[in-house]
Protein backbone atom coordinates (compact mmCIF):
# COMPACT_ATOMS: atom_id res chain seq x y z
CA UNK A 1 0.00 0.00 0.00
CA UNK A 2 2.90 2.90 0.62
CA UNK A 3 4.45 1.84 -2.93
CA UNK A 4 2.22 4.25 -5.09
CA UNK A 5 3.18 2.69 -8.29
CA UNK A 6 3.16 -0.47 -7.20
CA UNK A 7 -0.52 -0.06 -5.75
CA UNK A 8 -2.03 1.59 -8.95
CA UNK A 9 -0.10 -1.19 -11.02
CA UNK A 10 -2.00 -3.92 -8.98
CA UNK A 11 -5.66 -1.99 -9.33
CA UNK A 12 -5.46 -1.90 -13.11
CA UNK A 13 -4.41 -5.56 -13.24
CA UNK A 14 -7.18 -6.58 -11.33
CA UNK A 15 -9.36 -4.43 -12.42
CA UNK A 16 -8.43 -5.16 -16.37
CA UNK A 17 -8.89 -8.86 -15.47
CA UNK A 18 -12.30 -8.81 -13.93
CA UNK A 19 -14.45 -5.94 -13.93
CA UNK A 20 -14.66 -4.78 -10.22
CA UNK A 21 -17.66 -2.75 -8.75
CA UNK A 22 -16.17 -1.93 -5.02
CA UNK A 23 -12.60 -1.43 -3.94
CA UNK A 24 -12.76 -1.51 0.10
CA UNK A 25 -9.05 0.30 1.78
CA UNK A 26 -8.87 -0.97 5.05
CA UNK A 27 -5.30 -1.02 6.34
CA UNK A 28 -4.24 0.17 9.60
CA UNK A 29 -1.05 -0.84 11.83
CA UNK A 30 0.00 0.87 14.68
CA UNK A 31 3.12 1.18 17.24
CA UNK A 32 3.37 -1.07 19.21
CA UNK A 33 2.97 1.07 22.49
CA UNK A 34 2.11 4.79 22.61
CA UNK A 35 4.11 5.00 25.75
CA UNK A 36 7.50 4.87 23.67
CA UNK A 37 7.31 7.48 21.19
CA UNK A 38 9.25 6.83 18.06
CA UNK A 39 9.78 9.02 14.76
CA UNK A 40 10.35 5.74 12.67
CA UNK A 41 7.07 4.00 13.99
CA UNK A 42 4.98 6.99 13.54
CA UNK A 43 5.85 7.78 9.94
CA UNK A 44 5.77 3.82 8.77
CA UNK A 45 1.81 4.29 10.89
CA UNK A 46 1.65 7.31 8.92
CA UNK A 47 2.63 6.08 5.47
CA UNK A 48 0.35 2.91 5.79
CA UNK A 49 -3.04 4.06 7.49
CA UNK A 50 -2.93 7.60 5.65
CA UNK A 51 -0.99 7.18 2.97
CA UNK A 52 -1.64 4.18 1.56
CA UNK A 53 -5.50 4.83 1.85
CA UNK A 54 -4.92 7.62 -0.83
CA UNK A 55 -2.62 5.22 -2.85
CA UNK A 56 -5.35 2.65 -3.35
CA UNK A 57 -8.33 5.20 -3.70
CA UNK A 58 -6.77 7.27 -6.17
CA UNK A 59 -5.97 4.55 -8.95
CA UNK A 60 -9.62 3.00 -8.14
CA UNK A 61 -10.81 6.34 -8.98
CA UNK A 62 -8.91 6.85 -12.44
CA UNK A 63 -10.31 3.11 -13.50
CA UNK A 64 -13.91 3.96 -12.21
CA UNK A 65 -14.69 7.78 -13.96
CA UNK A 66 -15.70 6.98 -17.35
CA UNK A 67 -19.12 6.85 -15.67
CA UNK A 68 -20.48 3.80 -17.30
CA UNK A 69 -22.10 2.28 -14.03
CA UNK A 70 -22.14 2.71 -10.34
CA UNK A 71 -19.43 1.43 -8.61
CA UNK A 72 -18.30 2.36 -4.59
CA UNK A 73 -15.13 3.11 -2.52
CA UNK A 74 -15.22 1.84 1.16
CA UNK A 75 -12.95 3.56 3.36
CA UNK A 76 -12.31 1.82 6.96
CA UNK A 77 -11.04 3.35 9.56
CA UNK A 78 -10.64 2.32 13.65
CA UNK A 79 -11.63 3.90 16.89
CA UNK A 80 -8.80 1.62 18.93
CA UNK A 81 -6.25 4.05 19.00
CA UNK A 82 -8.59 6.35 21.36
CA UNK A 83 -8.27 3.42 23.84
CA UNK A 84 -4.33 4.17 23.51
CA UNK A 85 -4.77 7.49 23.99
CA UNK A 86 -6.70 6.72 27.27
CA UNK A 87 -4.01 4.91 28.81
CA UNK A 88 -1.31 7.63 27.25
CA UNK A 89 -2.59 10.39 29.21
CA UNK A 90 -3.83 8.87 32.00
Amino acid sequence: MTDREGMEKVLKSAISEHPIDLVVANAGVSPETINTPDMDATQGLIAVNCTGVVNTVIPALKEFIDGSKRRQIAIVASTASYGALVDFTG
